[in-house]
């Protein structure tokens, strides 16, 4: 390389130094945004009223996941299988939880329907949690939202 081009590449070097170090800093800050916003915690509570590919996201594993069809609880015929665990086609109606967030919940039980049966009716009894008794957690009060969560701490204060 003669001289004078390496001279204006060590000029220019500092500069394309900086400026890469501040496009890798906001491709870095925007990766990390985009992964923490991804893996963003899922409550139990938030749960009934989700279909189960909002859900599956958030299972820690499929051992610990326990899924109750309840179809007959809005007149249809029970045709859940394991298949569908990652479903759009079928909505959470109740969910037993060990954990105030799903992800750390072991082991974790929901109660599903068909989502093309979720109408109003339907919402009203979530919201209600009509679906309450469908999942059990070992005595654990009901939630606000239809989750049953079931902590040591939870039930030593009685929630």
């Amino acid at each position: 390389m003669p001289a004078d081009s390496f001279s204006r590449l060590t000029a220019l070097s500092p500069s394309v130094v900086a400026a890469a170090a501040v496009i890798t800093a906001e491709v870095l800050l925007g990766a990390v945004g985009c992964v923490a916003g991804d893996t963003a915690k899922l409550r139990a509570a938030d749960v009934p009223g989700l279909t189960l590919d909002q859900v599956a996201p958030h299972v820690p594993t499929d051992e610990w996941l326990y899924t109750q069809d309840v179809s007959p609880l809005v007149g249809e015929e029970p045709s859940y299988s394991g298949a569908d665990a990652a479903s759009s086609a079928w909505t959470v109606v109740a969910i037993c939880s060990t954990a105030e967030f799903v992800e750390d919940s072991e082991p974790l039980e929901l109660a599903v329907v068909p989502t093309s049966t979720v109408d109003d009716e339907v919402r009203q009894r979530i919201a209600d949690d009509g679906f309450l008794d469908t999942v059990n957690c070992g005595g654990a009060e009901p939630r606000p939202g239809g989750a049953r969560v079931a902590t040591e701490r939870g039930q030593e204060r009685g929630e």
